[in-house]
């Protein structure tokens, strides 16, 4: 019998993904072979394993696979020891449980990736296999967005505040695991201030339902006085709640004035920096 376990979809499973948890760390032998037989501690091993045949992808199932990544089995519930295997050519490991009960699997140590865990697996009788496909993603993402305020005469009422959107994947299931795994955003607004655009702009970050969750430093500027910049940090709480609120409809930054923008032509800005993130705490080399 064969089934397969996605990753994606451990909360309606049961299977829980951590992030924040700390945890001990792994060493997996460069020269690990992709195949792991976990044996009891004690007593007889049946004869038939069950195996667990774990499918290391970036970012979704279609992903280019992850070669030479560390798959760790710990926690087992029955007395047995930690072993370990690393991916093959096709981004695979083959885990094969003499035990019985329940075991955690954690995958991680490919450069500029995150490490990814499921705690408690539910292992099958012996004879039995199962699919577990494991999604790593980027530790880092450069982001470069730009928008503009459009005509205003620096009237009372005009909009002082122009937000752009931050497509972090075109797929919204990635977009998601990307925003559930955001724990720190960096980014630099800049723009220039004309003698026909002008606004004394700071630079913020906008949820789902519309309200600003935190704002830059501001630094009063005047009426064409040239080119600006500042500056936004959110370290990871802050950037932890923005990715939940932001699950619904993406993340948004928002360049926002402190009274009414000025612009005879349209004044353009652009938001440049970093998003990070990270799955597991477990750190596995």
């Amino acid at each position: 019998m064969r089934w397969t376990l996605s990753l994606a979809a451990l909360p309606s499973l049961a299977l829980l993904l951590l992030a924040g948890c700390a945890g001990p760390d792994f060493r997996v032998p460069p020269d690990a072979d992709a195949t792991a037989d976990i044996l009891p501690a004690e007593g007889e091993a049946p004869a038939e394993p069950f195996t667990l045949a774990v499918q290391v992808r970036r970012e979704h199932a279609g992903g280019e696979p992850v070669t030479g990544v560390g798959v760790v089995v710990f926690g087992t519930s029955e007395d047995a020891a930690v072993e370990y295997a690393r991916t093959d050519a096709a981004g695979n490991a083959a885990l094969r449980f003499f035990v019985g009960g329940t075991a955690s699997v954690a995958v991680g140590g490919a450069d500029g990736l995150t490490t990814e865990e499921a705690l408690d697996v539910a292992l099958g009788p012996p004879g039995e296999t199962r699919v577990l496909e494991v999604f790593l993603y980027d530790q880092e993402r450069t982001l470069a967005v730009g928008g503009s305020f459009p005509l205003a005469l620096g009237l009372p009422g005009q909009p002082a505040a122009a937000d752009v959107a931050v497509d972090l994947a075109a797929d919204p299931a990635v977009e998601a695991a990307y925003l559930d795994r955001l724990v720190g955003l960096d980014v630099t607004l800049a723009w220039t201030n004309s003698p026909t655009a002008s606004g004394d702009l700071h630079a913020a970050v906008r949820s789902g339902d519309g309200a600003v969750q935190r704002t830059g430093g501001d630094e009063r500027q005047l009426p064409a006085d040239g080119a600006h910049e500042e500056e936004l940090h959110l370290g990871e709480q802050d950037a932890r709640a923005l990715g939940w609120a932001a699950q619904a409809s993406g993340l948004h930054l928002r360049a926002a004035s402190r009274g009414p923008v000025v612009a005879v032509d349209a004044l353009a800005f652009t938001f440049e920096g970093t998003a990070t993130f990270r799955g597991s705490d477990l750190v596995i080399a």
